[in-house]
């Protein structure tokens, strides 16, 4: 399990909330900038496509990314909803 995982079912089980702004700041070991696994990224998308990811290196250099940019053609709770209806 991640850690990003982690942070973000304990902020949930913490706040109960359904859906807030959320914005995840990762600040990485390496001089390249780490995105969140595949995994992460789904569990995001459960909130927003619309996260700010912050990604941040050694350096302090940083690039900042919309999730839907790091998780094109995401299931969200929408197309659930879409799948029910049929």
């Amino acid at each position: 399990m991640c850690f990003e995982s982690i942070a973000i079912t304990s902020y949930v089980f913490e706040y109960s909330i359904e859906k807030s702004y959320l914005s995840l700041v990762i600040r990485d070991i390496i001089d390249g900038v780490a995105t969140p696994c595949g995994s992460c990224r789904q569990i995001l998308a459960e909130f927003d496509l619309d996260i700010d990811v912050h990604l941040i290196n050694t350096k302090n250099e940083s690039k900042t990314y919309k999730l839907r940019e790091l998780l094109p053609l995401a299931f969200t709770p929408k197309d659930l909803e879409k799948t029910r209806e049929k």
